[in-house]
């Protein structure tokens, strides 16, 4: 069975992520699916209530709408250690497809 994360930027019950919940729904009959999140919030609570593996990625902390200055020196100094462990995670698992 081929494998697909689905990378959540939040970890609320909001519009994206309520989308990301319908694309599961429609894919994990063919297909396995995990969620990268940044923390533990409402997401993860319907992910286990669903019975969905997820793995916390910390992305930090960034403002809602229009990201600042300050927003782009944070994901540049958190950048390489969100690639490295989502890398690893994605070679490890043999990860198909990214969907984010």
């Amino acid at each position: 069975m081929n494998s697909i994360v689905i990378w959540e930027s939040l970890s609320i019950l909001a519009g994206g992520q309520k989308v990301s919940l319908d694309i599961l729904d429609a894919l994990k009959d063919d297909y396995r699916c995990i969620f990268f999140v940044p923390e533990e919030g409402p997401l993860t609570k319907e992910l286990t209530q669903r019975g969905v593996k997820y793995e916390i990625i910390p992305l930090g902390n960034y403002s809602v709408g229009k990201k600042g200055f300050k927003d782009i020196v944070k994901l540049f100094y958190n950048f390489p250690n969100v690639f490295k462990e989502a890398y690893h995670y994605i070679k490890k698992s043999k990860i198909d497809l990214i969907y984010s």
